[in-house]
């Protein structure tokens, strides 16, 4: 049970907005944990989940469920974008790193989705600037899993986080611009992505 030592602050029953809320430190009777960021604030972002073009619905146990984002449940590439040009805006944030791990996850970056690649709609479409967005997979292919247990019958990981959790542990100081070098050659079967990097700041 790898949850056993972990001190969970949600379970799987937050809204869309309740996540972005807590992401942006935005308190509530709802979310009253949230992450406090300031201008000198780097923020780091991790999501993994069954996803669509569409987005990323909260709680989807199946692939069926990911391609079909329910809306009342789907975390949107334009939600995502919003909530981080709002804190950039509010001068919440330094720098930021999202790093995504769902099938056609690149739709949060690419601006046919309205992801990052769109900019800030409250500063004229001006570019999201010291954030960069990593995905497993570009915005129209899948995301594969990797490493099956039989004695737990499930798989372990996904191949893309798989990669990030080794080199991250072989490469604890390494710049970033390596590390989505190492994933897009080292993942099989998807392409891992990177967004916004003309605007992320200095990334080598």
């Amino acid at each position: 049970n790898l949850r056993s030592a972990a001190k969970i602050d949600y379970g799987l029953s937050l809204s869309p907005v309740q996540l972005m809320d807590i992401i942006a430190g935005r308190a509530s009777a709802q979310t009253p944990t949230v992450v406090h960021t300031t201008d000198a604030s780097n923020l780091y972002v991790y999501l993994v989940g069954h996803g669509g073009q569409t987005g990323m619905p909260i709680g989807a146990s199946t692939v069926s469920d990911g391609l079909k984002g329910d809306a009342t449940t789907l975390v949107s590439p334009q939600l995502l974008r919003q909530t981080l040009c709002q804190m950039r805006m509010a001068g919440k944030l330094r720098r930021g790193l999202v790093v995504l791990e769902s099938c056609f996850s690149g739709a949060f970056g690419a601006s046919q989705w309205s992801g990052l690649d769109s900019g800030c709609d409250g500063m004229g479409g001006s570019p999201l600037d010291g954030v960069v967005l990593l995905t497993a997979a570009n915005s129209n292919e899948v995301s594969f899993a990797a490493t099956y247990d039989p004695a737990v019958g499930a798989w372990l990981a996904d191949q893309f986080s798989q990669e990030l959790a080794r080199f991250a542990e072989a490469s604890p100081i390494a710049s970033l611009s390596t590390l989505y070098r190492t994933a897009y050659i080292g993942v099989p079967g998807s392409h891992a992505s990177i967004f916004n990097r003309q605007y992320a700041g200095r990334l080598i």
